[in-house]
């Protein structure tokens, strides 16, 4: 090997050789020609002196920095430094039962690894024995060591979401959902103050209508839903009692009047106001429009064609958002239904088709 003593034979230090090109047997050192002068090694690639001496050769000969290049189908050595980049489809670890697939591909126990800040130890990416990812310096925007809180509480290295959904903070709502092994949960935020927003109580039945509690938790209130103006905790729900037919074409007229109260504490509110309106014209092109107001301010402006159906029709107007304006605690606010066409049209308290009802549903969440 290089450096080499070539003053004795054999030269020293001795590499070391092998029988295969695996490099997996070690064969003796020197290695004693044939008759011909003949021999022959396996060696890890890399810079050797090669000496040659025997009874017949009266001064040893010797060769100098002699390269053993690496077999380009199967390079093993122990050390490579490259000064450039490396172009590779894989770059597989020397380990005994690397990854099958991926770009680079490493045996359970290799790490990646990079040096700390301080120079003190290195910080490394690897896998455990339940085949979950390691990394103790912690990732995020923060650097190593970043901490990751859910509802207040700092994550230790194990976070167990199976059964347990933790209150949330102001500004955000929990959200549970089901996986194959459990039960997971999420803090996500809202808009405005969601201080308040409910969750569900006991089992839901599809089909069913649905309430808020004394708790303000969404339960099931069974089937049908109650006709006519039904508070549901936060929610009023207003149904137009019965067709009013032969109204005149642009002409405003008030559908639906739906009285509500806001809540007693967390206001200043805002109305999510949903509505459908079940519209029957006289001309199979009658365009209508259709809007809620408070008395004070007109909100959720829309329009639409009203059929001239009688047995199997009624297009419904429908529209949903957020009021202009907020409201306070225990106010009252009246919302009205009202709406025009430019022909002599009815308003239906419910279409033939499916039933939908005609109606005014106006819920109140907190907002800033």
């Amino acid at each position: 090997m290089q450096p080499a003593n070539i003053t004795t034979t054999p030269c020293s230090t001795l590499a070391t050789l092998y029988t295969d090109s695996t490099l997996t047997t070690p064969s003796a050192n020197p290695v004693q020609a044939d008759n011909f002068g003949n021999f022959h090694f396996y060696i890890a690639p890399g810079k050797y002196t090669l000496q040659a001496y025997g009874p017949q050769i009266l001064v040893p000969f010797v060769q100098k920095d002699v390269v053993i290049p690496c077999d380009p189908t199967n390079c093993v050595m122990s050390m490579l430094t490259v000064n450039g980049p490396i172009y590779a489809d894989e770059f597989i670890s020397n380990s005994v039962n690397p990854a099958a697939t991926g770009t680079v591909r490493l045996e359970h126990p290799d790490t990646i690894c990079w040096r700390n800040n301080a120079n003190t130890g290195d910080v490394c990416l690897s896998v455990n024995a339940s085949d979950a990812i390691q990394f103790p310096g912690g990732f995020g925007g923060g650097g190593g060591g970043t901490t990751i809180n859910i509802n207040g509480s700092s994550v230790a290295s194990t976070l167990n979401l199976n059964n347990t959904t933790p209150a949330a903070g102001t500004h955000f709502l929990n959200v549970s959902w089901q996986y194959s092994a459990g039960n997971g949960s999420a803090e996500v935020p809202i808009s405005g103050n969601g201080t308040n927003v409910a969750s569900t109580s006991g089992t839901l039945t599809n089909g069913d209508c649905v309430q808020f509690d004394a708790s303000g938790n969404v339960i099931d209130a069974g089937a049908p839903c109650a006709a006519g103006a039904s508070s549901l905790g936060g929610q009023t729900v207003c149904n137009q009692s019965m067709d009013i037919t032969g109204i005149g074409s642009a002409t405003p007229t008030t559908i639906i009047t739906c009285s509500t109260t806001a809540p007693s504490s967390g206001c200043p509110c805002r109305a999510f106001i949903s509505y459908t309106l079940a519209m029957q014209g006289t001309s199979s092109t009658e365009q209508g429009e259709t809007w809620i107001t408070d008395g004070t301010n007109i909100m959720l402006g829309t329009s639409g064609t009203a059929d001239n159906q009688t047995s199997s029709g009624y297009k419904s107007v429908n529209r949903s958002g957020w009021s202009t304006v907020r409201y306070g605690n225990s106010s009252t606010n009246v919302f009205t239904l009202k709406a025009e066409s430019d022909h002599t049209w009815n308003a239906r308290a419910a279409t033939f088709y499916q039933s939908l009802p005609s109606q005014v549903v106006v819920n109140y969440i907190p907002s800033n």
